[in-house]
Formats: C-alpha cells, structure tokens, sequence
C-alpha cells in the first residue's frame, strides 16, 4: 500500500508543477506497470493514465486547454465541482484520498446515484460542509441533507463517519494521509508536496525516490 501511495502522490507532485489538472482520477486511470506484481516492495509500480479531461487553472474559456464546470467521475468527484468553486490541483488529491479508501475496503467509498445523492453520501462520511463553502442560492446542500434514495434510505450526515469506514486500517499515518486527503476546504486539504513529507511516506522512501525522477516515469 506504501509503494502505491508513493507513485500516485509523486505523479500528483509533477501534475502541479506542470499546472495540469488530471480532473478524472478513479482506479480504472491508475495502472500497474507491466511486470510488476502488486505484492512487490521496491521500484515504481503504478503510472497515471487517460488525460482527456485534464486541464490548467485559470485558462481562459476560450482555450481548449480551460476547466468546464463538471469534471470528475462521480464516485471519485471533490466538493468545489459539486458547488462550483474554483478547480485547483487539489479536486485531484481529494479523488485520491477517496481511492487510496477503496483499495483498503474494496468498494468506493461514496456511490450516489446521482449529483444529488453522491453530495448526500460524501456527508454521510465526512459530515455536512463549512457554511462558508457553500455558495450563496446553490441548493445542492439544501436538497442532499434531506435526501431520500430510490431505495427509501434516508441520507445522513456523519452516518458512516470515517474512522468506522476505515476501522480496519492498522496504520494511523496511512489513516492520517487519508483524512487530510479528505478535506472539505480546498485550502486545509493536504497538498501533493505534503503528502510527501508525511509520515507515512517520508519515512519509508524507496531508495529510488531519492533522485529526481523524470515526469514519464509517473504519466502516460
């Protein structure tokens, strides 16, 4: 799990410092290197694919290049997409943070049928969003909090909260990397560069990773 953090957190290093957006990260866009084994403990593992909706902040509307409004499988989706705020590099660490959740508990971690119901689950764990986030006349909040499914289960805030969700994770760091990767504000979400220097990185760096390793090595 240590060595696939590590390719994904360093492939969403070089991605900010090319000022790209991937804006579509979900397992099915990380792939395992060809003759690797997933059980293998040293060298690179995983290089990040499918840059079809990857894009610059602040591009101009008229660029090919520009953030559209709604990016983002839903499964894998960050809040500012959800309540059209500004995109960053950061709707990619929160798709990563809810990724690195799937590969210890095996499903997504959120599975709303819809815009609706994927906000309604994202609060189920992570619990209702700042008010400060939450833009003045967007309704998503006001229907999502009281949101019933197709099924007849009512949604809940902080229903299946976290640390219930990732109850069988050994390792605090790992669950502190996941959490900071799951912030709400953009701003408090841990960055790329950060995620780095974590803990549960930082002291278990592959001896590769300590030279600098060129940007092919962690996109396709």
């Amino acid at each position: 799990m240590r060595q696939l953090t590590n390719d994904i957190m360093h492939a969403m290093y070089y991605l900010k410092e090319s000022n790209i957006v991937h804006a579509d990260l979900k397992p099915h866009n990380i792939m395992l290197i060809y003759g690797k084994g997933i059980n293998q403990t040293e060298g690179q593992l995983l290089k990040v694919a499918d840059f079809g909706l990857s894009c610059i902040p602040g591009a101009e509307t008229s660029s090919h290049y520009f953030c559209p409004k709604t990016v983002q499988t839903l499964e894998y989706r960050a809040p500012e997409i959800f309540l059209d705020l500004p995109i960053t590099n950061q709707i990619d660490m929160f798709s990563v943070g809810l990724i690195l959740a799937q590969l210890i508990i095996g499903v997504p971690v959120m599975h709303g049928k819809n815009k609706i119901d994927e906000f309604a689950s994202l609060m189920e764990v992570l619990g209702p969003p700042p008010s400060y986030m939450i833009p003045p006349g967007k309704d998503i909040y006001a229907k999502a909090i009281n949101y019933t499914t197709e099924s007849g289960l009512k949604r809940k805030p902080n229903r299946t909260p976290l640390a219930l969700l990732l109850l069988g994770v050994d390792d605090a760091l790992l669950f502190d990397l996941i959490a900071r990767c799951l912030k709400w504000d953009p701003q408090l979400r841990i960055t790329s560069e950060e995620a780095l220097q974590h803990p549960y990185l930082k002291e278990h760096v592959p001896v590769a990773y300590n030279q600098v390793l060129p940007l092919d090595n962690f996109l396709r």
